[in-house]
């Protein structure tokens, strides 16, 4: 992998766009060795930064822990990085950019892209972080921390190693290479393996020994046998009880219902005594409805014949009425007629003049239209004539003006031709005036006055800088002491770790035993909902009982009045025939001369409201079977109640199961064993509280007196650091100001030779010189181009000049022709209008086309005039024939509906006299009887009462007297009752016993399936821990030593390995190798000189240590590119402490690996020595206290 190009604009210091770094063409393309110089903090690191922002997104110094914000310059709104680079002969451009936006905010997201050559051209191939950051390190071969240990080497890091102690090698060494993450994986790996087993060893503890041996087992399972054996011999004992109880109430409920039927009946006979008299009325309008039938047929002829009266006398007068309209129609007919003549006639006298007119109204528009656009085509001529004049006299004016102009810029270009070399000259002296500002501004940043009031400030006993230095130290020392006294007493205390993880321990505790505290009066509250249900359960089911009976017994009494019913629709079948029954006449169904119901049936037979009595025992049971599904819901409902209280009285036990679990709790609770544990961890929690509070006002203490210390060695190196930077600043100050001296005088020199004297080293004087020089350089420059211009412009107003003048003429003949056709479209307009005049001189609208329509509107009314008179003379005749036909069918229908009459007058006398009424008043009456409908409802019910009452009765006392024939009826309910209770208690108590074996077995089962289930987990977790404790064993330690210096150890051997490669090209003399009988990264330097002699490292000249630390850097950066070959490498620093003749060596050195191995190498440093000698350059000059540029500089 080799950088090509390296683009930065707005990274950190370097602000704005910067010279693109370019390795393939220009100065850097040929040299050799190049160095990165610069003031320290001028930004030679940043370069680096950019690379690894380009490519990963992340900055080296920093990771990825410094924001898009940080790293775009200060004040500016946007900032990129770009590397283009080369790995096997591909190109690619490497693009990170972050950006504010317009509310002065960082986009959420860093711009990334990656592009690769093809063609000549850069495309796309990645963009956003997620997919860049893997196909860069897809096509390198390196992640970001591999690649920044392999392009900036670690040189002066391993000269540092090479110089260290033994005790401190091993963790530099670390540093160094990145091993620190397998002291990590040690530390992690015994971790794990003891949390492993003590999961394990927990999980043992928790396994309940309480569990049923085969003895106890036995002697339930016999328990269990001889109480269900119990139960089987109660139940026969209890069921017959129960049976003989049902007995006796059914003998006493047979008594009740005799007594209730026998006073039901009185009831029933003193009802019809009390109503005889009306009952008597409801016979007579009986009868009286035998004969409504033709008393209404009376009734509709009568009115029949007077409707057929009126008719008659309403036709006829509608008759006259139609004979007079006649009269009024023929005259109004006549008329209509003759205007539709009259219309008709001016029709035909108009029609030609009309079409001669209508030609000649559009021969008239048309010249009209022709004139409307001839004056339009002439307006627009004279407007155009008068516009080329008025451009014609501009051009002209124009030109005079042009001449002047073009006189007097020749007499100021003579002026003002001298200034013409300021153009010249003008760059150097903005050079030494930017020179004398940056140094003035620079003199300025060195706030002198400001180092000095530091100084005072913190000398304020005037004792003196050094004095004030000494002191400052022994209060430092004094307050380290004491730092270091509290942290004794810190190490002697427990940790709040500790203490805050038992005081969590204790308090969850204590909620456990509050939560364990709240359910007991809960569990009471669900029993007692329990037994409520259960209450609600055994009412509703009652309930329900005695509603099933009700209806059983209503729907046998609906099944009578079936019976009835069907028996009597037989009967009425024979209806008609009972009715022609005679005396002493044979039946033609029975036979019998006797028919004592040919007028009447029977009562029972008689009766017409069965279906209401049907209907409403219908709705009876209807109501009843509602109350009995209300009941089974009730049923339902109270049995899930009962199910769901049981199933959260369970939760609540296995709950508090749990809490004892957690809290190792075997035996049985009272109230009062939770309220005495709840206040000993109250006690226990404000004890470890306690503890608490007295460690924090330890470490308080120790924060306070850590900070006084910190404050007071801040403070120290404050006083040192000011001191220091007051006596740089002095010493440059005075280098600035020699500079600016001999600035001014350079620029003097200028000045002069323009006959301008600067009297003064005044800046803003050179300015306003410069200024007034430049202000005469521009004018003649403008003077110059004005000139051209002018000359440009006179040869254009010419040729103008030359058009409008032609154009003229042109436009001149165009108008005039214009005018000749006006004139002769006026004259034709005359005539045209003279003859419309003449042809619509009759007419009663001014337009041929309005009269026209006139006369067609006329005509068209005067004949629907016509047509509607014709219709209506039509309509009246046709209405007076049909009123005609209609009186002589009313006539002819008269004389039948007096027939008609006459026989229903006949009929009806008849039916009153054969039903014992004197006339039609008294049938009038009975028909009127009040409440007709409900009387007869009311006989019927109570018929129907009496008939269901005695039924009843009688079948009540033949059940009476079987029961009482039976021995049982002896015997007494209250003994069978203290019986069945005793019976009952019996059986609930054993099944009480039952549940609780049943219990104890279940309970036995559970604790044997979560043994099985905890040994099952820790068969498992021991197959996982013996695989940790294997690995644990090999590479696992408490302090992570045990892998951290296997990996320690054969890092550095594969170091070495890949250093003496490089070794042995540099300097062939030496070879390192490790001492692998120390314990102490313990390396040696083989002589090749001298026999092979084993020498120690530090026997090794500055210039040696350099060479052999420098190849223990190329060895790690090959280490860490493993098959990557960088091309383009830095070495940051490392030279400060190099004679001449060592420097000299190692850039020698270097030169040579970089001509070997074909890489660029970039040295960064401010070593004064090494910019001399390596003369190609990327420079980073500050050119304000804040911001820098790079310059490259051979």
């Amino acid at each position: 992998m080799k950088i090509l190009k390296i683009n930065i604009n707005n990274i950190q210091s370097l602000k704005g766009v910067q010279p693109e770094i370019n390795f393939t063409d220009g100065i850097l393309a040929h040299a050799g060795l190049y160095a990165i110089t610069g003031q320290t903090g001028a930004g030679k690191s940043t370069i680096l930064d950019a690379i690894t922002l380009a490519l990963y997104g992340k900055i080296n110094r920093y990771g990825n822990d410094k924001p898009s914000s940080e790293i775009i310059t200060s004040n500016q709104k946007e900032a990129y990085a770009e590397v283009t680079f080369e790995v096997n002969d591909i190109v690619y451009l490497a693009r990170w950019a972050a950006s504010f936006n317009k509310n002065n905010k960082i986009n959420a997201t860093d711009d990334r892209k990656l592009s690769r050559k093809e063609n000549g051209e850069f495309r796309l191939i990645a963009e956003k972080v997620s997919n860049v950051n893997p196909m860069i390190e897809e096509i390198i071969g390196l992640k970001y921390e591999q690649f920044t240990k392999s392009i900036l080497l670690a040189q002066n890091n391993f000269s540092a190693f090479l110089k260290a102690k033994p005790d401190e090698r091993a963790e530099m060494l670390s540093k160094i290479t990145g091993t620190q993450i397998y002291e990590e994986i040690s530390k992690k790996v015994f971790e794990h393996t003891k949390a492993f087993e003590t999961e394990i060893n927990n999980l043992r503890t928790t396994i309940n020994g309480n569990i049923l041996n085969e003895e106890e087992l036995n002697a339930i399972a016999v328990s269990f046998e001889e109480k269900e054996n119990t139960i089987k011999e109660i139940e026969p004992k209890l069921t017959r009880i129960l049976a003989e109880i049902a007995w006796l109430s059914a003998v006493e409920n047979t008594k009740t219902e005799i007594n209730q039927h026998k006073n039901s009946l009185e009831l029933v006979k003193q009802h019809f005594l009390d109503n005889i008299e009306l009952y008597q009325k409801l016979e007579h309008y009986s009868k009286a409805t035998l004969i409504e039938k033709d008393w209404l047929a009376f009734q509709n002829s009568e009115k029949e014949c007077t409707k057929n009266t009126v008719n008659t006398q309403r036709t006829t007068d509608e008759i006259e009425s139609l004979n007079k309209n006649l009269a009024t129609i023929a005259p109004e007919l006549e008329s209509a007629i003759k205007k539709l003549e009259e219309t008709q006639k001016e029709q035909l006298l108009k029609k030609p003049l009309i079409e001669s007119a209508k030609t000649t109204f559009g021969a008239i528009a048309n010249n009209n239209e022709t004139l409307k656009q001839n004056a339009k085509d002439l307006v627009t001529a004279k407007s155009n004539f008068d516009s080329n004049l008025e451009d014609l006299k501009a051009q002209t004016s124009k030109k005079s003006i042009l001449d002047s102009a073009i006189e007097q810029n020749q007499k100021t270009i003579v002026q003002h031709e001298k200034y013409g070399s300021w153009e010249t000259e003008k760059g150097a002296v903005i050079l030494k005036r930017q020179d004398i500002e940056k140094s003035q501004k620079e003199i300025e940043s060195f706030n002198i006055e400001s180092l000095q009031k530091q100084i005072s400030d913190y000398d304020t006993k005037n004792i003196g800088i050094e004095k004030l230095l000494q002191n400052t130290r022994h209060e430092n020392t004094t307050l380290k002491s004491e730092v270091d006294l509290l942290e004794l007493q810190k190490k002697d205390s427990d940790t709040l770790e500790n203490l805050s993880k038992l005081k969590d321990n204790t308090k969850t505790d204590l909620e456990n035993w509050k939560k364990l505290l709240e359910y007991f009066p809960k569990l009471e509250s669900q029993n007692d909902q329990l037994r409520l249900n259960s209450a609600e359960l055994i009412t509703a089911n009652l309930s329900r009982e005695t509603l099933e009976t009700a209806i059983f017994d209503k729907k046998k009494s609906l099944g009578i009045l079936h019976e009835n019913k069907n028996l009597k629709q037989l009967l009425a079948s024979f209806e008609e025939h009972r009715h022609n029954l005679k005396e002493d006449e044979d039946c033609p169904l029975c036979g019998s001369k006797e028919h004592p119901y040919a007028m009447n049936l029977p009562e029972i037979f008689s009766k017409n409201d069965i279906d209401d009595e049907i209907k409403d025992l219908d709705y009876e049971i209807k109501l009843k079977e509602n109350e009995k599904e209300e009941a089974v819901k009730k049923v339902a409902s109270s049995s899930q109640q009962i199910i769901n209280t049981n199933a959260t009285i369970a939760e609540m036990q296995e709950a508090i199961a749990k809490l004892k679990y957690v809290l190792q709790v075997e035996k049985e609770l009272k109230m009062e064993d939770i309220e005495a544990a709840i206040l000993n961890l109250e006690a226990e929690f404000d004890f470890v509280q306690a503890r608490i509070n007295k460690l924090s006002e330890l470490n308080a203490a120790y924060d306070r007196v850590n900070k006084l210390y910190s404050n007071k060695t801040s403070h120290l190196n404050e006083i040192h650091l000011s001191d220091t930077a007051y006596q740089t600043a002095k010493k440059q100050i005075d280098e600035k100001e020699v500079n600016i001296a001999e600035n001014f005088a350079f620029i003097k020199k200028i000045f002069y030779s323009f006959d301008e004297n600067l009297e003064e080293n005044d800046i803003a004087a050179v300015s306003e010189i410069g200024k007034k020089l430049g202000d005469n350089l521009r004018k003649l420059n403008a003077g110059n181009e004005i000139l051209k211009a002018n000359q440009t412009e006179i040869v254009t107003v010419n040729n103008a000049i030359t058009a409008f003048s032609t154009k003229n003429t042109s436009l001149e003949e165009s108008v005039s022709k214009y005018i000749k056709e006006d004139e002769a479209l006026n004259t034709k307009k005359g005539l045209l209008e003279n003859e419309f005049r003449n042809q619509t001189a009759n007419f009663e609208l001014n337009s041929p086309q309005e009269e026209e329509s006139r006369l067609q509107i006329k005509g068209k009314t005067e004949q629907d005039s016509v047509t509607k008179w014709k219709g209506k003379k039509e309509i009246t005749l046709a209405s007076i024939k049909n009123k005609h036909v209609d009186v002589g069918q009313l006539v002819a229908e008269k004389s039948e509906l007096d027939d008609v009459f006459r026989l229903a007058t006949a009929q009806l006398n008849d039916k009153l006299t054969e039903n014992g009424f004197e006339n039609s008043v008294q049938l009038q009456e009975a028909l009127n009887l009040e409440n007709s409908a409900l009387l007869i409802i009311q006989k019927q019910t109570f018929e129907t009462k009496k008939q269901q009452i005695e039924g009843a009765l009688n079948a009540n006392l033949l059940k009476q007297e079987e029961l009482n024939s039976n021995p049982l009826t002896a015997k007494l309910v209250e003994d069978l009752n203290l019986q069945k209770v005793a019976s009952e208690q019996e059986k609930t108590k054993i099944n009480q016993e039952i549940g609780q074996l049943k219990e104890q077995i279940n309970n036995d089962n559970k604790i044997k399936e979560e043994n099985q289930l905890i040994i099952d987990v820790i068969k498992t977790k021991n197959n996982v821990f013996q695989k940790w404790d294997l690995l644990n064993k090999t590479v696992g330690s408490s302090d992570g030593k045990a892998f951290k210096k296997f990996a320690q150890d054969f890092t550095l051997s594969l170091l070495v390995q890949h250093a003496n490669k490089h070794l042995e090209t540099m300097f062939n003399r030496y070879e390192l190798f490790k001492d692998d009988t120390s314990d102490e990264m313990e390396l040696q330097i083989k002589d090749n000189n001298f026999f092979g002699e084993i020498r120690n490292i530090n026997s090794l000249s500055g210039g040696e240590t350099f060479l052999v630390s420098l190849s223990l850097a190329l060895g790690l950066s090959d280490l860490a590119s493993k098959n990557t070959k960088i091309r383009s490498l830095f070495i940051d620093e490392g030279f400060g402490s190099l004679d001449p003749e060592n420097l000299n060596n190692a850039l020698d050195t270097l030169e040579l690996l970089r001509q070997n191995d074909d890489r660029q190498i970039g040295i960064i440093s401010h070593v004064e020595e090494l910019k001399k000698r390596i003369t190609t350059q990327i420079q980073v000059k500050k050119y304000t206290s804040e911001f820098s540029t790079i310059e490259i500089v051979d």
